[in-house]
């Protein structure tokens, strides 16, 4: 409860190199934590980080450093600019592992340093407008007359489709609702709604650029031309 009047008090100041900051994960709405008796998974010299409920500890306080040495303490951290991250009981940075999967990486708590970009998602002042649709909401796709939600899974688990063939191995399905049962959305019915430039975020507006991409797959929602045929000449779609 105070670490969250806090967050309210300095709400809207401009954070400074040399403040102590903690990082909520949005989706989760828990925060980036260090676990001093736990080893990275990819690098054994590295600590852990994970996300907790918990934001009282001072494990999961990081401070801002500079990222460059003609920048000191007390100068206000500006956009685009690189950044240290570092935790404010163990002194270890928050760092991207060298090796990992094809396509992840790690971030650990390393004592090497790692620098980080600062780039804006959301405008500070649309922050808050949580009546409004914005980009990085995730949304249910629900046909009002039909009473049916378009839902996604792998192929081989549908025996039909609107396409009727597989899509890089995920196909689109319709799933009924019984009214009497009222809102029954599915996890496999749920798209994150995107600019064409995902890392940017912000209020939904009118007469701009969307994509819908599926929560659990990853893949995003299309459309495809179907052959138009002598009885058809008109052109057709399939999502």
């Amino acid at each position: 409860k105070m670490n969250q009047e806090r967050v309210e008090k300095l709400k809207g100041t401009i954070v400074k190199y040399g403040d102590t900051i903690q990082l909520l994960h949005v989706k989760s709405h828990k925060f980036l934590t260090l676990r001093p008796s736990i080893l990275s998974s990819t690098e054994r010299d590295c600590l852990r980080l994970d996300l907790d409920n918990d934001c009282s500890g001072e494990n999961c306080q990081f401070v801002v450093t500079p990222g460059y040495k003609h920048v000191s303490d007390g100068h206000p951290v500006l956009l685009q600019e690189n950044i240290h991250i570092t935790n404010a009981k163990w002194r270890m940075y928050v760092h991207v592992s060298k090796s990992g999967r094809e396509t992840t990486r790690e971030v650990n708590a390393s004592s090497e340093s790692t620098r980080w970009k600062i780039t804006q998602f959301t405008a500070a002042e649309e922050s808050d407008t949580h009546n409004y649709l914005r980009a990085g909401d995730a949304v249910w796709m629900f046909h009002s007359e039909a009473e049916v939600f378009i839902t996604a899974d792998t192929y081989n688990k549908l025996p039909w489709s609107f396409t009727g063939a597989a899509t890089n191995h995920a196909v689109l399905s319709l799933q009924l609702r019984n009214p009497a049962d009222g809102f029954q959305g599915s996890s496999k019915g749920v798209f994150v709604i995107e600019y064409d430039d995902p890392t940017q975020g912000g209020i939904c507006r009118w007469n701009r650029v969307y994509r819908f991409r599926h929560l659990c797959s990853g893949l995003y929602l299309s459309l495809l031309e179907i052959s138009s045929t002598s009885d058809s000449p008109r052109r057709r779609f399939s999502i």
